[in-house]
C-alpha cells in the first residue's frame, strides 16, 4: 500500500504582492453590484494568511468595510461589531492623518447601535 505524501503548502506571497492583491480587492468589494460579492471580497482580505502584514491603514478599511457590509446585508451583527472593533483598534494607532478612518468606524459603530 502507497502512503500519500502530504501537500506542500505554497509559501505566502511577499508583503508587497498581498498588499496589492488586497487593495485590488477592496476596490472590487466597492465597485461591486451584488452585496455577497463584495462581502466575499472584503472577508477575503480580513481572513488572508499573513493579514496581519498588511499596512494597518488597509486593514482598517477592510474590517470597516466588512462591518459594514455584514450588518446592512446579512443578519451577522455579532460579526458586523467584531470587525468594527477591530477597525477601531487599527485606527487608533494610526496616525492623525487617518482620522477619517476613525471617524467613519466610530460613526458606522454607532448606527449599528442604534
Amino acid at each position: 500500500p502507497r502512503t500519500r505524501k502530504p501537500r506542500m503548502s505554497s509559501p505566502l506571497p511577499s508583503k508587497g504582492d498581498l498588499a496589492a492583491t488586497a487593495k485590488l480587492l477592496l476596490r472590487r468589494s466597492i465597485a461591486a453590484t451584488e452585496p455577497r460579492e463584495a462581502i466575499r471580497c472584503t472577508l477575503a482580505i480580513c481572513n488572508a494568511a499573513g493579514a496581519k502584514e498588511l499596512p494597518d491603514s488597509l486593514r482598517c478599511h477592510a474590517h470597516l468595510n466588512t462591518g459594514s457590509l455584514l450588518h446592512e446585508h446579512t443578519e451577522e451583527v455579532g460579526q458586523a461589531v467584531q470587525h468594527l472593533r477591530i477597525a477601531l483598534g487599527l485606527c487608533s494607532r494610526l496616525a492623525h492623518s487617518a482620522s477619517d478612518c476613525w471617524l467613519m468606524t466610530v460613526c458606522r459603530g454607532l448606527s449599528i447601535a442604534q
